[in-house]
């Protein structure tokens, strides 16, 4: 019979942060100040925006909000940044 639905993997939750989501998906090139949400859990209440890394030309410019399960930034996309 044909099945369909997703296939899923579960892991059991450790002790290190680990990131599950992040939103949005997309980016557009040449955003100031884009707000993004990323959802995990055992994320460290003292995180530092030095400590975010959101690729090859996103800045994260400053940390919105931090809780356990969910850190939000503020980050700036560069023009020319490469898609992918």
């Amino acid at each position: 019979y044909q099945e369909f639905g997703f296939d899923v993997t579960l892991v059991r939750e450790g002790a290190e942060p680990a990131i599950a989501a992040v939103a949005p998906v997309t980016l557009k090139a040449g955003t100031k100040e884009q707000q993004i949400r990323i959802v995990g859990a055992n994320f460290p209440s003292g995180l530092k925006v030095e400590d975010i890394s959101l690729g090859e030309g996103v800045s994260a410019r400053k940390i919105l909000s931090v809780s356990p399960s969910e850190v939000v930034v503020s980050a700036d996309i560069a023009a020319d940044v490469v898609p992918g």
